[in-house]
């Protein structure tokens, strides 16, 4: 008995060279492993604040295409003229502002990275007479109504992306504005 005791106290076993080696690698797997979810987390983060910022840009076009009296007043006075391209097509209205890679004003000949589209279509139109019979003189105020449907979409200025869309808003407006007829 005393011998056992004895040579367990004395013994001067440890890990073998194997065993170290061995636990150094299962712990070099874990760490690769570990450093690349925090990678991926990185980038699933980054991803997410682009695509949130994306869709911040694009509600608060669509809460301005809403605010506006007329689809003619949005791409005059509600977007940035320096970097925004505003016509008239056959069913309303085209407007797209770029933007950089910090979703800011793009400098002059800087490329931009993102584009916001807003495309505003007459779905309707019909005009009320307010005086059918006219003012003193001779001319009758004539009410136009009009539905217009306004998409708006954010994403990449280059389209060949697979992943060139960042956010997507659609909606239907009744603008209400006046003409005066004979």
């Amino acid at each position: 008995m005393k011998n056992l005791v004895k040579s367990g106290i004395k013994s001067n076993k440890g890990f073998t060279l194997v065993e170290v080696i061995i636990s150094i690698g299962f712990l070099c797997i874990a760490c690769g492993i570990i450093i690349q979810l925090f990678i991926a987390s990185g980038e699933v983060r980054s991803k997410a604040a682009l695509r949130e910022i994306a869709s911040l840009k694009a509600a608060n076009a669509i809460e301005a295409c809403k605010i506006s009296d007329s689809p003619e007043d949005v791409g005059k006075d509600i977007f940035n003229q320096a970097s925004t391209n505003y016509e008239k097509t056959e069913t309303g209205y085209a407007i797209s502002e770029y933007f950089d890679e910090n979703w800011g004003v793009p400098q002059q000949g800087t490329t931009p990275v993102y584009v916001l589209k807003v495309d505003i279509a007459e779905v309707q139109r019909h005009s009320d007479l307010k005086d059918k019979f006219g003012d003193n003189d001779g001319n009758s105020e004539v009410f136009i109504s009009a539905l217009y449907e306004i998409n708006v979409t954010t994403g990449y200025v280059d389209t060949g992306r697979d992943d060139s869309l960042l956010a997507e808003f659609s909606t239907s407006r009744h603008f209400v504005y006046k003409e005066i007829g004979e």
